[in-house]
């Protein structure tokens, strides 16, 4: 392994070169066993990525969305929750290590790994920076991409959680003491602060608004960047996490009672609830026309076509045994 910010050609333990047959399966083509406890998901344009926060080294997984065939490449780090894919590379954290790494989604091939502050918990991106937020110790620390270095560490708060890059600003939630930073990224300071609920939530952009997942309040914030104050409170599920939308429609995952609302981004009104299809459904992303979800208590991968109430495939990820 490299030393922070530094490049590294060493492979990763296990060998990339799986034979992907071996990949026990079951009787349905669209469910494999290979993995537990998803967390986050990401589009490369051509796969989606899966990373998962339990195992140490746990593998990472990729899936195509228009075939449903399933890969997995050796993973890094132990307790991953967080996953960017910006120029073609995996960014991880890995929140037992305090590290951030960078790694080759074809080779698995650690790039680069930094010693960020304590538990780094979620990352955002300009393209030149990194961001990652430090959960416990209140900082967000800023990698340079082509430096391979890191440039600052940024004190933004209590217990720092969501994460955004939106319109040349860097956008941090702390969950402990009810607020929503903006940072200048060209200076490293703070230039907005926003009042919001005080608890964990992931930020989300849709339109010209940010989106504030409230997980201990059941609400899903509706936030104005340019006037830096929430314009509207919507009641969703039991324990928001994250949200995604198509532009006319938010979908909001509620862990707590294994349901989605979706809202009417214009309105903030909820157009309907339906089931996750599973248990503690967390990240969710909208591709093509389906939804894709990971519901971390039964440890898969769910595609929803457009109308949600109709499943279109599941991919199971429970670990091999």
């Amino acid at each position: 392994m490299s030393s922070p910010g530094q490049h590294s050609t060493q492979a990763l333990t296990n060998s990339p070169d799986i034979d992907y047959s071996k990949i026990p399966r079951t009787s349905d083509e669209n469910i494999l066993k290979v993995g537990s406890c998803p967390v986050d998901l990401a589009f490369d344009g051509q796969y989606i990525w899966v990373v998962n926060k339990i195992q140490s080294g746990s593998p990472i997984r990729r899936v195509d969305p228009d075939t449903k065939e399933y890969q997995e490449m050796p993973g890094s780090g132990k307790f991953n929750t967080a996953l960017l894919i910006v120029d073609g590379t995996l960014w991880i954290t890995s929140a037992l290590e305090n590290k951030v790494y960078q790694i080759d989604p074809n080779t698995a091939d650690v790039l680069s790994e930094y010693r960020v502050g304590t538990f780094p918990y979620q990352l955002a991106s300009d393209g030149a920076y990194i961001w990652d937020s430090n959960l416990l110790d209140g900082s967000v620390t800023k990698i340079d991409i082509k430096a391979r270095q890191i440039v600052s560490s940024i004190h933004v708060g209590t217990a720092p959680h969501g994460l955004l890059f939106d319109q040349g600003l860097v956008w941090a939630r702390n969950t402990g003491d009810g607020t929503l930073l903006a940072i200048d990224p060209l200076t490293d300071k703070v230039v907005k602060e926003v009042s919001v609920p005080t608890g964990s939530g992931l930020l989300y952009k849709s339109g010209d608004y940010i989106w504030a997942a409230n997980y201990h309040h059941n609400s899903l914030a509706k936030i104005d960047p340019v006037k830096g104050e929430v314009v509207g409170t919507y009641p969703v599920g039991d324990k928001p996490w994250r949200a995604v939308s198509d532009g006319q429609h938010l979908w909001v995952t509620n862990s707590g009672d294994n349901t989605i609302t979706e809202i009417d981004t214009g309105t903030g009104a909820t157009i309907r609830t339906i089931s996750s299809k599973g248990p503690e459904p967390l990240a969710i992303i909208y591709l093509r026309e389906h939804l894709w979800l990971v519901n971390s208590g039964d440890s898969a991968l769910y595609s929803l076509d457009y109308d949600p109430h109709s499943s279109l495939a599941m991919i199971d990820l429970q670990g091999l045994q």
